[in-house]
């Protein structure tokens, strides 16, 4: 073949072609030579696209997306469900069988056992998922691809799913929503539904009607457009901690954890709120009970992982401490123990209640009148006045901090005319219905 045919043939393959007949016709050190020589001015390098990574990983656990800005967009055949990824686009395949490949190599081959019925990890991606298999090139088989998705999106009730899978699919179908979904028995779902600044409970609805909302028909299902919600609505409902039957906080309580372990609605789970919850729901028991109104520790701070706190040591003094917020109440079950073994906190002849709360306070105030602890003082008073523990008793214990005492206050106050020329009253209220009266300097409109 003459160089002119030569140039003339390859002028007409693709460079996977060419690579592919190279390694076919020619030795390794005649490879090497080609390397090495100068390139040829009529073949010019091409940007991977993403019908060159879908024909690059067929026949693999692969469905590829799209390409953005160099990252592949993907999904990945996890046991039984599609599962979403995204990665650089150097990790794919830069040719047919390339060896460097991190993803699409020879252990992601496709078996029998991965041509059945799947189902795809984030229900919201149904769509994108079908029009891409629709959008990948004839010669490439995706016919193998069998997905129990529109059943799912259309309303989660197939005869073979698990109660548990169902509730999972149905807190993702609803996540971003007004909707805490608490459990289902026998295709009746229970669910808490912010409304009217509260999470109010709803028992025995049809699984149905969580269904045919997605079919378009009618507009007063459950878990529409219409109950999407901001996370600062959710954070603030939840930092009122105002449930319509507050007999319930504990199951609320759990069914949160169970979507912050599916990684669903992370954005409303308040790392304070939650430690507050956990410290009023700790019980005390024998004479702790009628020392203390809650679990003696004085939250100060949170980051979204951990709590940092005081508590009262075994010599008495307040210590600070920071441990992991899922393991504040392991926490505060082992502080309970030590603290019915302290002989400071036994009643008896010799020891009564009040004196008792009265070496706590004492012990209290010789901490935090130093300067050094003035700043957390504060913090400690701001959380414990926005959350208070109970209406009688903010803190652990009634009393602790006197000068923070949300008091009654029915009236707004008056004082000189200066004053009210600047400054407008205002009577608020906390979640309890204590009342006091907070001054505002007034704008230009008043």
């Amino acid at each position: 073949m003459s160089s002119e045919e030569t140039a003339d043939y390859f002028q007409q393959k693709s460079e996977e072609q060419i690579i592919q007949w190279m390694l076919s016709n020619l030795s390794t050190e005649q490879i090497k030579e080609c390397l090495q020589s100068e390139e040829p001015e009529n073949i010019t390098s091409q940007k991977i696209t993403v019908d060159n990574i879908r024909e690059y990983c067929s026949g693999k656990k692969y469905v590829i997306h799209k390409i953005e800005s160099d990252i592949v967009y993907f999904w990945y055949l996890q046991g039984n469900s599609w599962v979403y990824f995204n990665r650089p686009v150097q990790k794919f395949p830069q040719f047919a069988n390339d060896p460097d490949a991190d993803e699409c190599d020879n252990t992601t081959m496709l078996t029998d056992k991965d041509k059945s019925l799947k189902t795809i990890n984030d229900l919201t991606q149904y769509k994108d998922f079908e029009n891409t298999l629709k959008d990948y090139k004839s010669n490439i088989d995706m016919s193998w691809i069998e997905v129990d998705g529109l059943s799912q999106v259309d309303g989660l009730s197939q005869e073979n799913k698990s109660t548990k899978d169902k509730l999972t699919d149905l807190r993702t179908y609803c996540s971003g929503k007004k909707y805490v979904i608490h459990k289902i028995e026998d295709d009746k779902v229970f669910f808490w539904y912010f409304e009217g600044g509260k999470w109010k409970y709803y028992k025995n609805t049809p699984l149905s009607e969580f269904k045919e909302k997605t079919k378009g028909q009618g507009d007063s299902d459950e878990c529409g457009n219409d109950t999407e919600i901001e996370a600062s609505e959710v954070k603030n409902a939840y930092n009122n901690n105002t449930l319509d039957d507050e007999t319930l906080i504990e199951q609320f309580m759990n069914s949160k954890e169970e979507y912050e372990k599916l990684n669903i609605n992370n954005l409303w789970i308040d790392s304070l709120i939650k430690s507050i919850v956990i410290q009023r729901l700790f019980k005390l028991e024998g004479d702790l009970s009628k020392i203390f109104n809650f679990i003696p520790i004085l939250i100060e701070s949170v980051t979204t992982s951990h709590v940092n706190y005081y508590y009262i040591n075994n010599n008495g003094i307040f210590t600070e401490k920071q441990v992991e917020i899922s393991e504040l109440n392991n926490e505060l079950q082992n502080y309970a123990d030590e603290l019915s073994s302290n002989s400071f906190f036994k009643i008896s002849s010799n020891n009564t209640v009040q004196e008792i709360k009265e070496f706590v306070k004492t012990n209290f105030n010789e901490l935090f009148q130093e300067t050094d602890y003035s700043s957390d003082l504060r913090r400690i008073k701001e959380v414990y006045t926005e959350f208070p523990l109970s209406e009688n008793s903010p803190y652990f214990m009634e009393n602790l901090i006197k000068n923070m005492s949300f008091g009654t206050c029915n009236k707004k106050h008056s004082y000189g005319e200066a004053f009210s020329n600047n400054y407008r009253s205002k009577i608020i209220t906390n979640q309890f219905g204590a009342k006091t009266t907070m001054y505002f300097k007034k704008g230009f409109f008043g």
